[in-house]
């Protein structure tokens, strides 16, 4: 299956697909970093500006720095693709930056929530907000007053992007709890549009000294130690001069926390100005001291970052060791002698190769096959002596002639080739059983806090199973559905139900999946009316309606499976621009368990199986009210995965918990008042009349919709308009003219307008109905009545049926011959003196020649003279009727 993330880029503005989770990872920390201006695909013509490097992206730096990428979940310690301009990003750099991945989604979908609302309003209450202060944390800046929490929310994330607010976002949660600083003045950030953001406020010009950690001392510095005058200094890039560098946990560094914490003393010192005497009295450092460790500190890590104060860890290697220094012959085993095995597999590719060839290169068998280390050594060990080393060069110059640096890269080569290994020297069954048990690789994105991933998954019922349904007027109406699906929407980490909805469809569509994203925004729609109380209020199932404090929140991460209805650009789009969120077509090994929706499986079936499943139907209600049920009681039920505690009390336990970071991301006020992401939208033909008095209006679901202001343009006939309709609730609907140029003037003004406005139904006003029980109504209705006895108390065989609608195709008759048609029949039954009744409105003997052709229409009129015309049967209505096809 293809691993095909959908995402929207809020640094580019594109929706971008990305088919890596390597990759996928690398570009939502990328959207993080303010030092980064762009990024895109490589193309051939960067690859041969390159040198023919292979590489998945570019990345432009504000310096003007370019820098190719290249994303590999596993790569082999020297890998001959990867050129030296390349930065190569494994699964492992991405797994040692989830925390600032997580950051990442978390602020990418707080922007993309908002996408097409204004944030003016909310940058610029942000911008008044820190005029006397230069930090304050997140939970400060989204509960300011008249503000919707949602937006600002989104704003802090814009700014940070920006690079105008710093935090640390590599090493701590972004959560209420976070420390923001500013990095310039609010009167240089504060434009009404993100996108007339200047580039100086960006990069941080003019800002204040950083502040250091106040328990180390360092911020005793007094204002006359800092530099004067001087050439400015160039070690620390601009782009990384205002951000928080990451750090280790002190806690873990043992006998070097006092060395380290001298160093960051130092390095702090420097940030701030402090000149090298005043640097030298107060950590004893040099000035070339502090300038190498300043210089190791704004290195760029594997994934792009810089190092920070990690490099300050006495002892830590900045890159891969390469060994330059020689070799001096001696007797027995020898020590110091780091990486002279790596260097002599450089200089010899030959050898290289004869490893891998041995270990690696036979071909599968059936049964397997043996393997000796020993004789594998033996045959590599012959090849090392056929390249000419004498018994004075390494490796035959050590006491084991380079065995046992031989045997730890034979290990390290079959590690990272298992698959292979066992299916060489396993055999087929014994390299089957590896992949189904221990070869599955680990999902490398998946959820450190809950409320972050969320699933959406479709299950069949196979059963062929009756629902009734009430029309609203005293009939119940039934329909059998051979098989039918329900929808679940799971959170990933505590698998607590979020919505679940009764499809009713014989295949799910992306109505379906919409109607479940619908219904965890506000599921009091679908609920049947005896759930709501006197007071107004309603129960609670789900599990965001449970815990009250994450009601309205939203998700980063949406997985779904590769279903026709999940695929739909339709679907995909509204979830990505309604809940900010990225959508992912995942392999099976990036999901969860099913036991939750297999458990309320079960709980349907066991509260909605009649005893006659042919003859007892259901009604739709009671299939709600089964769902609501089974949700509830797995969001209430102590699970082993939770050490048993209910999801419910789990997620209760992490917002009680202030160190757990918790994930409180609002949906903005008006998606979650007046979404749009569950508008059916259509393209109508105005109809109407104007000579025979019929006002325009647009026709869906057997409605005729319009309004005061369609009705007052009948210019609009004959139009197409763009209608939304509401799929819950047909009544709701509005419509806009789809073409620009047939825009209409407003009643009293002279501007012109595409919006129309809401337009309402001709009937069924009063009746709440959604569009898929229009279609349920409307199909079992359209049964009911074809087999009702009183609309056909005759029924003809098709056959005469159809003999029935030929013969009345060719022999039409107008209404005066109907009239004498049914005088005569009134005469036959009453007698003569009705006859006379009827008398004066008889038409004259030359009627025909003085009413034109209306007369000569009538095809079973007599047009042969030899034929005279009976006075009884003066149309020939009542005559038997010629032969056809054939003469007698």
């Amino acid at each position: 299956m293809v691993n095909l993330w959908f995402f929207h880029s809020p640094k580019l503005g594109k929706l971008l697909a990305i088919e890596s989770d390597v990759l996928f990872a690398y570009i939502i920390i990328l959207e993080i970093r303010p030092e980064v201006l762009s990024y895109g695909p490589v193309d051939s013509a960067d690859l041969a500006h390159a040198g023919g490097a292979r590489a998945d992206l570019w990345v432009n730096y504000r310096t003007g720095d370019t820098q190719l990428v290249l994303c590999r979940r596993e790569a082999l310690e020297a890998d001959p693709s990867v050129q030296n301009n390349v930065l190569l990003v494994t699964g492992q750099d991405i797994d040692n930056a989830r925390i600032e991945f997580d950051n990442g989604l978390t602020l990418c979908q707080a922007i993309n929530a908002a996408t097409f609302i204004d944030l003016g309003p909310a940058r610029q209450a942000l911008s008044s907000f820190l005029l006397q202060k230069e930090s304050a944390t997140v939970g400060d800046l989204v509960n300011i007053p008249g503000h919707d929490p949602a937006l600002l929310r989104a704003a802090v994330a814009r700014l940070l992007i920006e690079g105008v607010l710093c935090a640390d976002l590599s090493q701590h949660l972004f959560s209420d709890a976070t420390l923001l600083r500013r990095t310039a003045h609010p009167t240089q950030w504060s434009p009404s549009t993100p996108q007339k953001q200047s580039i100086a406020s960006v990069l941080g010009e003019n800002r204040p000294a950083l502040p250091v950690n106040a328990d180390r001392g360092a911020s005793e510095i007094v204002v006359n130690r800092a530099r004067a005058r001087g050439r400015p200094r160039s070690i620390i890039p601009a782009e990384l001069a205002g951000l928080q560098w990451p750090a280790p946990d002190e806690a873990t560094l043992g006998d070097c926390l006092n060395q380290y914490l001298n160093r960051k003393t130092a390095v702090e010192l420097y940030r701030q100005g402090a000149t090298f005497s005043y640097i030298r009295v107060i950590t004893k450092l040099s000035e070339n001291e502090v300038r190498r460790l300043v210089t190791r500190c704004v290195e760029r890590k594997i994934d792009g970052t810089c190092l920070g104060y990690y490099a300050l860890i006495p002892g830590q290697r900045l890159k891969p060791y390469h060994r330059t220094k020689g070799i001096v012959p001696s007797d027995g085993l020898q020590s110091g002698l780091a990486g002279a095995w790596t260097a002599f597999l450089e200089k010899h590719d030959n050898i290289r190769d004869k490893i891998y060839e041995e270990l690696l290169g036979r071909a599968p068998s059936h049964d397997g096959q043996e393997f000796s280390i020993d004789d594998s050594w033996m045959r590599v060990l012959s090849e090392i002596e056929k390249c000419g080393i004498t018994e004075d060069e390494y490796p035959l110059s050590n006491g084991d002639k380079g065995k046992g640096p031989f045997l730890k890269h034979a290990k390290a080569l079959i590690a990272a080739n298992a698959d292979a290994y066992q299916a060489i020297y396993g055999g087929d069954t014994v390299g089957k059983r590896w992949r189904m048990t221990g070869g599955v690789p680990q999902r490398l994105i998946r959820p450190i806090r809950p409320g972050s991933f969320a699933i959406l998954d479709f299950h069949r019922h196979s059963q062929a199973t009756k629902v009734s349904i009430e029309n609203g007027y005293g009939k119940t109406l039934v329909k059998q559905l051979p098989r039918w699906y329900f929808s679940v929407l799971v959170e990933e980490m505590y698998s607590a139900i979020l919505s679940c909805v009764a499809t009713l469809e014989k295949t799910p569509s992306a109505d379906s999946g919409l109607e479940a994203l619908d219904c965890f925004i506000d599921p009091v729609r679908y609920r049947p009316n005896s759930y709501g109380s006197a007071h107004g209020e309603y129960a609670a199932f789900f599990a965001y309606e449970i815990v009250a404090l994450l009601k309205g929140n939203s998700f980063c991460v949406l997985r779904l499976d590769n279903a026709w209805g999940n695929i739909a650009d339709g679907f995909v789009r509204n979830a990505i621009y309604t809940f900010g969120c990225a959508v992912h077509f995942g392999p099976t090994y990036t999901w969860v368990s099913r036991n939750v929706v297999e458990r309320a499986n079960e709980e349907l079936a066991r509260r909605t199986k009649p005893d006659d499943q042919r003859n007892v139907a259901i009604p739709v209600d009671d299939l709600v009210n089964s769902f609501l049920n089974a949700a509830k009681g797995i969001n209430l039920t102590a699970t082993e995965r939770l050490n048993y505690s209910s999801p419910v009390e789990a997620l209760q336990t992490m917002l009680a918990d202030p160190t757990s970071r918790p994930l409180r991301q609002p949906l903005p006020e008006v998606t979650r008042r007046a979404g749009k992401l569950l508008d059916h939208t259509i393209i109508a033909t105005v109809h109407g009349n104007v000579s025979k008095g019929v006002r325009p209006y647009v026709q869906f679901c057997r409605r005729n919709y319009t309004n005061d202001l369609i009705r007052s343009h009948p210019e609009l006939i004959g139009k197409q308009l763009l209608c939304h309709f509401k799929r819950f609730d047909l009544r709701n609907a509005v419509a806009s003219i789809w073409d620009p140029q047939d825009r209409i003037c407003l009643p009293g003004s002279d501007c012109k307008t595409e919006l129309l406005g809401a337009i309402r139904p001709d009937r069924w006003r009063d009746a709440c109905i959604s569009i898929r029980a229009h279609k349920l109504i409307s199909t079992a209705g359209a049964r009911l009545r074809s087999r009702d006895p009183n609309r056909y108390p005759e029924r003809a065989s098709p056959s005469s049926a159809k003999t029935r609608q030929g013969r009345a195709k060719h022999e039409k008759t107008d209404t005066d011959a109907l009239r004498e048609a049914k005088r005569l029949e009134d005469q036959r039954r009453h007698g003569a003196e009705q006859d006379a009744k009827h008398s004066s409105t008889d038409l004259p003997v030359d009627a025909r020649s003085a009413s034109g052709n209306r007369f000569g229409s009538i095809s079973s009129a007599p047009s042969d003279s030899s034929n005279p015309t009976n006075a009884s049967d003066p149309f020939g209505l009542f005559s038997p009727r010629p032969l056809r096809g054939r003469r007698v």
